[in-house]
């Protein structure tokens, strides 16, 4: 859809007719006055230039070299006035600047009157005023030529004076981006270009005779021609930077707060760059109001100069129209102003339309639209518009969904200055969503939004030096980057910094405090961890109330474990067991008590009595006075090195047996990828014994002793905990998640046998014959008698199955026959469609669909019935163990734990067979499911009131 039919949409406005041809030029003026008082005149106040853009194209060769070599080493500052401006080298904001490209274009002004040559050229003008006013009474001037191709941007918008570091004496604003491209500055005065050479000295390359103008040139122009608008850097020979934007210096205070959703949410182009007061940006550059002939850059304070300077032609203005349009609620007439811009190649202005059309102001929702005028804008150079379009692609809306597309996106909004962007992208660096997963470059990302202001990425680069994940493990720089997003209101962030403050007891009364920020903030596990701290008394005066209300307030936000905790407060009753089977491997995420190190290893036993938090048996002793629990738990002979651990402080370990894949390289012997098993670990130590599928290397490190296997100590390596993680099972049902190699299609069933010798990607048995030429395996996985149908796919392809003989419950209605909530056993597809097959527990309806020879048990044709995946999700089977999750009708508690044995008949809600006597009248349903001897306790409960406990 072209602009101009989006115009038309837009309540039928005609395209207004640009102003007719220029004026002639005024004469030449202000040679008359001496250098001080041309800018004087005007009362400049340079406090008030909160924004400008000079242009630099009068700096020296060195001059340039040093904003070059400030620029890679964080983000510039300058000492900036109105007819002066001196960059401070070692004066500098932690930060960098990325790179976005627009379309080649040329943009040409001369610069003749003494205010427009100070305004513009604030290095050199009054130098160049001053030794050649006498060629500016005679009509000589200055010509530019500027040929763009891109900008360099930081993300940072605001800086405050404590940001600064270095020597910073002086300092105004800060350097948030520059335009580069090559550029020539001439003049046809051999007089004034003799003055020019020695002002400017040399910039570039400087040319001159008696018969010619006087060129000063850097860059390669017809080399900016071969600039790719979408390439992450310019040409070599066409990036000199030729134009600042700077941002005045905030005196010390806060920064605003930014959002951390996917888009910033209003439109966006307020912060325009202004010139020295009495003058106005027409044509490329500042200039007198009365020298303006054709059209200038409204002051975006006055609709009415806007809507004139709009119908002159200048889009900026059209664009500063419909800003303060929209401000006044008038839509419709913003959206026209937008489009009219847009058209007009204002970039900002197509993404604002965009961003009507996403949320319907001034026009109907109209998603398709709105991706269109995105990415309008966002190939001009609209890093915002960037980063919406990507979002649009993630979650495909108004565009076909694609992960890999959004990832560019968001790249390139965060290269054009749009934290967002940076952000978003990280998240899929540090995911391996829509591009290769990459640890170490989304914390550079990360670290790139985070100096901008986004809180979250603080938080999560903090969580990345807290693991020691893609950078090296740093917990004293975790804290302070939990700290620094607690104070950018982000909960996570709030609740990260109060754990490392408890951590070790090291400032139990400030984690408190995190805690209380981060709960309300609304990150409720930070609720959770306060109850706790107010439960025992840790940091705080112990109040059972508080306690109770944090952990409402957590069970209320979703936390699981905050509901299980509010019936333990003051509570004498006997609760539910711990979600652990005991003789689980259990590890502590954090300290606990100066006795419980973060990553300690131990084993599950059980509950001390009454309470819900967990008995661990730990591998190495704790301290000179544990915590003893014969009686309650720990096995016999293990009460030395038993300690009771709230339920946050343990999570399940890797048992021994796991498979195993090493997620990053590690000592130079470990490679990313690569598979193995896990048997514990070296005696008392976190990390764990891997012993991998190939040899590692001449050295490998061996510990016969401590959990290798006889025979497998030449294999078996020490790593530590984030270099693994768990991988597929050899027999466990996989399904294709893509197409691949026109053989395996997206919907098919296999069984997963272990990779190809020492390869990651997996083989697959699949249930159909692949095609004509499947990619045989013998010797590598596949079982005897599977080797046809044995085919290597990558890791990303598959994921796991529903296996035959697996319960399953209906989560919709479907085709008028299955109702939500039914249940049924899984039995494959029907030959070749990914559907399921399901048995299900009553008759379905007068006609089902026989698939007798599909997949559904002699006798059970009757009830087979295809359905779509994803009309069914596993359900409980027989033998389940299962947990209230609230109390029913004032028998079952909740956090009871019992064992799930089937429906009533034909109903869905579930029999279990509770661990304790519900009560005086419990409802038996003998011969419907409860075992024999076992109805004393059985007792039916809707859906909604169990869940599974995994272990």
């Amino acid at each position: 859809m072209t602009i101009t039919r989006l115009v038309q949409i837009a309540g039928g406005l005609s395209l207004l007719v640009l102003a007719g041809c220029p004026n002639p030029r005024p004469p030449l003026g202000g040679g008359e006055h001496d250098v001080a008082s041309v800018l004087r005149e005007e009362r400049c106040d340079p406090n008030q230039m909160s924004r400008a853009a000079p242009l630099i194209v009068d700096w020296r060769g060195d001059d340039r070299l040093n904003l070059e070599a400030t620029m890679r080493q964080g983000v510039a500052v300058v000492s900036y006035t109105c007819d002066a401006i001196k960059l401070l080298p070692h004066c500098r904001v932690k930060g960098d600047y990325g790179f976005i490209g627009v379309s080649t274009k040329e943009e040409k002004m001369s610069l003749k009157d003494q205010s427009e040559i100070i305004a513009n050229l604030p290095l050199t003008g009054s130098a160049l005023i001053a030794r050649a006013g006498g060629e500016l009474k005679q009509g000589a001037g200055i010509d530019v030529q500027l040929v763009m191709v891109g900008k360099k941007r930081t993300a940072i918008s605001e800086v405050i004076k404590d940001h600064l570091e270095g020597e910073c004496d002086g300092a105004t604003h800060f350097v948030q981006g520059a335009t580069v491209g090559a550029f020539v500055v001439s003049t046809d005065s051999r007089a004034l270009g003799k003055v020019m050479a020695e002002v400017f000295g040399g910039g570039g390359s400087a040319s001159g005779s008696s018969e010619k103008a006087s060129q000063v040139v850097d860059g390669r122009p017809d080399h900016c021609e071969k600039a790719d608008p979408m390439s992450d850097a310019p040409p070599s020979q066409c990036q000199s930077a030729m134009r600042l934007d700077l941002v005045k210096i905030s005196g010390v205070g806060d920064a605003p707060k930014v959002n951390d959703g996917p888009a910033d949410g209003t439109t966006h182009g307020k912060d325009n760059a202004s010139c020295p007061p009495g003058l106005v940006f027409s044509g490329g550059k500042c200039t007198k109001k009365a020298s303006v002939t054709a059209d200038y850059q409204c002051s975006g304070k006055d609709e009415g100069e806007c809507a004139a300077q709009c119908q002159k032609g200048n889009m900026a203005s059209c664009r500063l129209q419909g800003l303060l349009q929209e401000d006044s609620g008038k839509f419709r007439e913003a959206l026209k102003s937008y489009l009219l811009a847009c058209k007009g190649g204002d970039a900002i202005s197509c993404s604002n339309a965009g961003y009507m059309y996403r949320t319907g102001r001034g026009v109907d929702q109209q998603d398709d639209t709105a991706a269109q005028l995105m990415q309008i804008g966002c190939e001009a150079g609209d890093a915002r518009g960037c980063t919406d379009l990507g979002y649009y692609y993630e979650k495909g809306i108004g565009v076909p969904g694609s992960n890999e597309r959004a990832a560019q996106l968001y790249k390139r909004g965060c290269d054009g200055g749009n934290l967002t962007g940076c952000a978003n992208y990280a998240y899929m660096l540090n995911t391996g969503t829509g591009v290769a997963k990459d640890h170490t470059q989304a914390a550079v990302y990360r670290q790139r939004a985070c100096l901008a202001g986004n809180a979250r990425s603080c938080s999560d680069l903090g969580y990345q030096y807290d693991r020691g994940e893609g950078v090296p493990k740093d917990i004293k720089r975790a804290e302070s980057l939990y700290i620094k997003a607690c104070e950018g209101d982000n909960g996570i962030g709030c609740m990260n910094a109060g754990i490392t403050l408890e951590d070790g007891g090291k400032d139990l009364a400030r984690a408190a405090a995190f805690y209380a920020k981060g709960c309300k903030l609304e990150a409720y596990t930070a609720c959770r961890l306060l109850g706790g701290m107010y439960q025992t008394g840790r940091g705080v005066s112990q109040d059972n109330a508080q306690a109770k209300a944090m952990f409402k307030r957590a069970c209320d936000g979703g936390d699981p474990d905050g509901c299980k905790l509010m019936d333990t407060v003051g509570s004498t009753a006997k609760p539910a067991v711990a979600p652990f089977k005991s003789g689980t491997r259990v590890r502590a995420t954090r300290s606990y008590d100066g006795k419980i190190r973060a990553g300690m290893t131990g084993t599950y036993y059980g509950t001390n009595g009454g309470n819900p938090p967990a008995f661990v048996i730990w591998d190495s002793h704790i301290g000179a006075n544990p915590v003893y629990y014969t009686d309650e738990g720990a096995p016999l002979g293990k009460n030395a090195n038993a300690y009771w651990v709230p339920w946050d402080v343990i999570e399940r370990a890797m048992t021994s047996g796991m498979r195993v894949q090493a997620v990053r390289d590690y000592d130079g012997k470990i490679t990313r990828g690569m598979t193995g098993t896990y048997y514990g670990t070296n005696g008392g130590n976190p990390p764990a014994f891997v012993i991998w599928d190939k040899q590692i290397g001449a050295n490998p490190v061996y510990y016969t002793a401590e959990g290798a296997p006889p025979g497998k100590n030449a294999y078996a390596y020490w790593v530590e905990w984030n270099v693994i993680e768990e991988v597929l099972r050899p027999g466990t049902r996989v399904v294709a998640t893509g197409n691949y190699d026109g053989k395996i299609k997206k919907g098919m069933e296999g069984v997963y046998w272990g990779t190809n010798g020492g390869n990651p990607p997996a083989f697959v048995i699949w249930d159909n014959t692949i095609g004509a030429n499947p990619t045989y395996y013998t010797g590598d996985g596949a079982p005897p008698g599977k080797e046809k149908n044995a085919y290597w796919v990558p890791w990303n392809l598959i994921d796991l199955a529903l296996p035959n003989g697996v319960r399953v419950i209906a989560t919709k209605a479907y085709d008028g026959k299955i109702k939500r909530g039914m249940m049924g056993t899984y039995y494959g597809t029907n030959g070749k469609n990914p559907p399921a097959f399901v048995i299900w527990d009553d008759h379905i309806g007068v006609s089902p669909f026989y698939y007798t020879g599909g997949g559904a048990p002699p006798g059970r044709e009757s009830y087979a019935y295809w359905v779509e995946w994803d009309v069914i999700k596993r359900a409980f089977q027989p033998g389940r163990k299962v947990r209230a999750v609230r109390d029913y009708d004032g028998k079952i508690r909740k956090g009871m734990t019992g064992v799930y044995w089937g429906t009533n008949g034909g109903n869905p809600p579930a029999f279990i067979l509770w661990d304790s006597t519900i009560g005086a009248n419990p409802v038996y349903y003998t011969d419907e499911g409860a075992p024999a001897g076992k109805n004393k306790n059985a007792y039916w409960v809707p859906w909604n009131v169990v869940e599974p406990i995994n272990y």
